[in-house]
């Protein structure tokens, strides 16, 4: 399984996740351009939804031969962060519950198989657990330094490991 196909089953994931709050007003939305291409959120700002998502290779995570297999000449590990767009137009405080609600599905839908067999071991695909590395304020394009936040991106970073 290739970076590409181990990037598209991971958006699939979090796409199917079920969120505690608002599930059916706001799923996870992972936005395409028409092409297929997901621009990243901060292209999406003026226009972002709640739950709105990216993934992207982190800095540096480009992927890298394991090294932890022993005899890895096939095995790879990328270092991803997905990206989460919640809307800055209501309660900060239901905010933070999303947020923190919403870091434990996405962990789920990121580490959980969806069946008994498991896709993770049945592809060679291991995530290990994310972590809650950033938020990013999201302002529309062109709009100067001094504008507004609309939103914010909380970014959840993680590593998984594949078999090419």
């Amino acid at each position: 399984m290739g970076f590409s196909a181990v990037r598209a089953h991971l958006i699939g994931r979090v796409r199917a996740a079920t969120p505690h709050r608002a599930a059916e007003d706001h799923p996870f939305v992972c936005e395409e351009d028409g092409s297929g291409r997901v621009p990243a959120l901060t292209r999406l700002a003026g226009r972002v939804r709640p739950r709105s998502f990216d993934l992207r290779v982190a800095e540096g995570g480009w992927p890298r031969d394991d090294g932890a297999a022993g005899d890895s000449t096939r095995r790879l590990r990328a270092s991803l962060v997905l990206r989460v767009a919640y809307p800055l137009d209501g309660d900060r405080a239901d905010l933070e519950a999303m947020v923190a609600e919403d870091f434990d599905t996405l962990t789920n839908a990121l580490m959980t198989a969806p069946t008994a067999a498991g896709w993770g071991a049945a592809a060679g695909v291991t995530v290990d657990p994310p972590e809650l590395s950033d938020t990013e304020p999201l302002v529309p394009p062109r709009s100067g330094d001094e504008a507004e936040p609309v939103a914010i991106a909380v970014s959840l970073a993680f590593d998984v490991t594949y078999w090419e």
